[in-house]
């Protein structure tokens, strides 16, 4: 058990500071985006634990290139 528990702290330590990078784009991003713009990253963040990041946000590309991710 000791040892999950320290692999785990390991993983945790080095993900953190990835996390907390996007946590501030995030942040950024909500600051200064339009409202098309947080659209797209909240239907990007619904897609994704159905499929793969680079699949979600190739769909999400083309909904809103053709404007029907804003107009169904």
């Amino acid at each position: 058990m000791k040892k999950i528990k320290t692999e785990l702290q390991k993983v945790y330590q080095e993900i953190l500071p990835i996390a907390t990078k996007r946590i501030i784009e995030f942040k950024e991003t909500w600051k200064k985006a339009n409202d098309k713009e947080l659209f797209i990253e909240l239907a990007f963040c619904l897609l994704t634990p159905q499929s793969k990041a680079k699949n979600a946000w190739y769909a999400i590309e083309v909904l809103a290139n053709s404007e029907v991710l804003f107009t169904g």
